[in-house]
């Protein structure tokens, strides 16, 4: 059965862009919300589609069911992301969680000895997480508590299937290519985030249809999943924006995290980092101060993040002739007259947060803050 595009037909009224938000925790989430920001700037606030894995799930999530950008950054500076995480195991528990990598037992998905033995339970509970990304729908959005009508996200499958999830229901893409449509109505928003953010062994993991979810960003397609747009629902890599922050830009241990994910994930074998698509339109934060599972920041970490986020977002789009004009020269003046904010170092918690008071300064006297 082949699966043709079924969201975002009117592309032109839409804006013609699809977006996508790759993976990286609360770095995704931040990201995010600088990718949105340079989209702002540059004019593009109608998009085909809107979407993203893991961390880029939650972002992408809110920014379809209609909050405005100004209101995703106070989102992501006031809000403490491991608040909405619940501890599900202990030391002990944590113990078994990770044992469940090698060992097929009641903690793993089934095992056939050729696929990954992921643990079905976590050390962290994603409940609060779905009651938060449910909230600010409910309160902000502009869905009525509807699937969004532009936002996809994705899970994967112990063996490497994909499950894609829309307005339109839910599609498993096994690897073979065959997609089967496993369900024509769409699950909860909230549920379908959790299924893309459930990290092997980190987070517990759910189930659609005796099936269960892990983490969008472990398919074939990696952190940035934009081959399943392209392959099956049409969508043209010049017209695709792709955010790809993911733990390979953390230098220090990207080389670490990719033999974690290729041996003790023991991902599909062709998985890579992504995109990597002729003609995407790709940028990569190199957001090296934060990493995926650090919850605790401060606020002037936050907008480091944000702001480097927003800088490599701009100038791809610059050097693609989207951003030009007055657009281009704002943008240039917003970070003028921010000053040297690179070589700050942002201040822990607790301590006077100095360039969280001059960006806030400068971004309010151009109403995006």
């Amino acid at each position: 059965m082949s699966c043709t595009r079924t969201f975002g037909e009117e592309s032109e009224d839409l804006g013609g862009f699809e977006v996508a938000i790759s993976s990286g925790g609360a770095t995704a989430v931040l990201g995010g919300v600088g990718a949105f920001l340079a989209l702002d700037l540059a004019g593009i606030t109608r998009l085909r589609s809107i979407g993203g894995v893991s961390g880029g799930a939650i972002v992408s999530s809110l920014k379809a069911a209609g909050l405005s950008t100004t209101r995703l950054l106070h989102l992501g500076l006031d809000t403490e992301f491991g608040e909405h995480l619940s501890i599900e195991r202990g030391f002990l528990g944590s113990a078994r969680v990770l044992n469940a990598f090698k060992h097929n037992d009641k903690y793993a998905a089934s095992h056939d000895g050729k696929h990954p033995s992921w643990p079905i339970t976590g050390i962290y509970g994603s409940d609060g997480l779905g009651a938060y990304i449910e909230r600010n729908v409910r309160e902000l959005g502009n869905c009525n508590g509807a699937w969004p009508e532009t936002y996809w996200t994705m899970a994967t499958t112990k063996n490497g299937s994909q499950v894609f999830f829309n307005k339109d229901g839910v599609f498993l893409f096994k690897q073979d290519g065959e997609m089967v449509q496993l369900s024509h109505e769409p699950v909860p928003l909230q549920t379908a985030v959790r299924f893309s953010c459930t990290i092997p062994g980190i987070m517990a993991a759910l189930q659609f249809q005796d099936i269960f979810m892990f983490d969008g960003a472990l398919s074939r397609d990696g952190l940035c999943p934009i081959g399943v747009l392209i392959r099956s629902f049409g969508a043209d890599p010049r017209k695709i924006i792709a955010c790809r922050i993911g733990e390979d830009n953390l230098r220090p241990v990207s080389g670490r995290l990719h033999k974690l994910a290729r041996r003790v994930w023991r991902v599909h074998p062709e998985f890579h980092w992504g995109p990597e698509t002729a003609g995407v339109i790709e940028f990569r934060p190199q957001i090296e101060h934060v990493h995926s599972l650090k919850f605790a920041l401060s606020r002037d970490e936050k907008w480091f993040a944000i702001l480097v986020s927003l800088d490599a977002a701009l100038s791809r789009l610059a050097m693609e002739g989207i951003l030009t004009g007055s657009r281009l020269a704002e943008a240039r003046e917003i970070f003028e007259r921010i000053g040297y904010w690179r070589d700050a170092v942002p201040a822990p918690i607790g301590s006077p947060q100095l360039l969280s008071n001059r960006v806030e300064r400068c971004l309010n006297e151009h109403g995006l803050f």
